[in-house]
């Protein structure tokens, strides 16, 4: 990792330095003797990663053995030609695209745990575990559409993402000076993080989700043919899509460092970011807290901007602001509002699900006071 984005981040449990050490494959803090390993090029900064690689490697086989279900059942009945032989063929060829790219990011996990430690782990949290939502895992293995729609270059995702990155930009150039250093939180498969790299001389940027920041990464080492999967939300006789996921050059940014991190509980030292960028994101965790740690890691005048719906998934129902009560929270925090507009951006699918929807989309940005 460059040591100038090392300078501006922390050991997310004590605040203390990080270094990279090669041989132990991990960022280290000599100070508080705290280890985050590094993953196939994932850095892991959670405050409690052990923890957290437990859960993710439990859920992503229990993905992986609910599909591999799926997939005996569906070879099952492709034992005897029938009418429904073509799309079996077809939803068969998709779950085993996409199989193998969970097997492959839980047996890199699997190759870093201690044994008897997730031994504990599942005897204390196994009943908790019921829930697939619940984990930070869901939301990456079951969603690649999310992934098509950030690394595809077919024109209805590149559209959408064009839409975005203008809207994004915009707010940039209006906003944020010259020679400045940023943090996208949220930034699932890495997309907006990875272009907007390019506006800033660093660029940090973190999501929950393991499975998206290692495709991330897994795409420096060249493209990744996945599947979409729309059964049983189909609305044609597609029920799979194969698509290829690659960087548009081929390359990740050398000013920027992509990680997993809790948005709200970021490894960035304070004070250090003169913009944080949240896309589709500010909904998915309490706004009080994600605006507190915003304010905590900007510099005095840096900006939050943000974009995206408000839906309030994976959030308590107390935390259900309105625009109005959002953007008195941020007074109180600390922020003045420099922009305030909402617009439509139609969200893409594929023709072959059965859903399409107009998002109102909330473009805001706030700017910290001194």
């Amino acid at each position: 990792m460059n040591p100038e984005l090392l300078e501006r981040m922390f050991c997310p449990a004590k605040k203390t330095p990080l270094a990279y050490s090669s041989a132990d494959e991990a960022l280290v803090s000599a100070e508080s003797g705290s280890s985050y390993p590094v993953i196939g090029g994932v850095p892991v900064l959670v405050p409690k990663p052990q923890e957290y690689l437990h859960r993710t490697a439990i859920e992503l086989e229990a993905h992986n053995q609910r599909r591999d279900q799926n997939m005996q059942i569906v070879k099952a009945f492709l034992s005897q030609e029938t009418f429904r032989t073509p799309m079996l063929r077809s939803l068969h060829a998709a779950l085993e695209q996409n199989v193998a790219l969970s097997i492959a990011q839980r047996d890199a996990l699997a190759a870093r745990l201690d044994v008897a430690g997730l031994l504990r782990y599942v005897v204390d949290q196994g009943v908790k575990l019921a829930d697939p939502r619940q984990t930070p895992a869901y939301y990456g293995p079951d969603l690649l559409s999310f992934v098509r729609a950030d690394w595809s270059d077919e024109p209805a995702p590149s559209k959408q993402r064009s839409v975005v990155l203008e809207r994004v930009n915009d707010n940039i150039a209006r906003f944020c000076g010259a020679n400045q250093s940023a943090l996208v939180v949220g930034g699932g498969a890495g997309r907006y993080f990875h272009e907007l790299a390019a506006r800033f001389d660093y660029m940090l940027g973190s999501d929950l989700n393991f499975t998206y920041v290692d495709i991330y990464h897994r795409l420096k080492n060249g493209p990744m043919e996945l599947a979409d999967i729309f059964y049983p939300m189909i609305s044609s006789d597609v029920v799979a899509e194969s698509f290829v996921a690659a960087l548009p050059d081929g390359k990740t940014p050398e000013n920027a460092a992509y990680f997993v991190a809790d948005a709200l509980q970021l490894p960035v030292r304070d004070g250090t970011q003169d913009a944080v960028v949240s896309i589709y994101f500010s909904d998915c965790v309490p706004i009080m807290r994600l605006l507190n740690e915003a304010r905590r890691v900007l510099k005095p005048g840096g900006v939050f901007i943000s974009l995206g719906p408000m839906f309030y998934h994976s959030v308590d129902q107390t935390a259900w602001f309105t625009p109005t009560e959002t953007l008195a929270i941020a007074n109180q925090i600390g922020f003045d509002c420099e922009h305030d507009e909402w617009g439509e951006l139609a969200y893409w699918s594929s023709p072959h699900r059965s859903s399409e929807s107009i998002h109102r989309v909330w473009n805001y940005v706030l700017r910290r006071r001194d």
